[in-house]
Parts: structure tokens; sequence; C-alpha cells
């Protein structure tokens, strides 16, 4: 019926900001992970010399 076509277009105008939220959440969880890999490895280093 009606109400269901309705509330289809509205999920597709949402996807992009899901789409969004999604890729900004594992893109800042990454960015964490990266920075305690790259420090993990420069303090393994100093430790070494």
């Amino acid at each position: 019926n009606r109400q269901h076509e309705k509330a289809n277009g509205w999920f597709l105008i949402q996807l992009p900001l899901l789409f969004t939220i999604i890729l900004w959440f594992s893109l800042y969880l990454w960015s964490i992970g990266d920075a305690l890999w790259v420090s993990s490895r420069l303090v393994a280093k100093a430790e070494n010399q």
C-alpha cells in the first residue's frame, strides 16, 4: 500500500547518511588502531637502541 511506498522512499533517502556514519566510524576506529600500531613500533625501536 501507499505507506510502504513512502517508507521505502524515506529509507532510500537515508541511505547516504547511513553510509556516511558507518564510514566515519570505521575510519575513526582505523585511525586509533593505526596510531597505536605506529607508536608501539616507535617505542620498540627506541628500546632496542
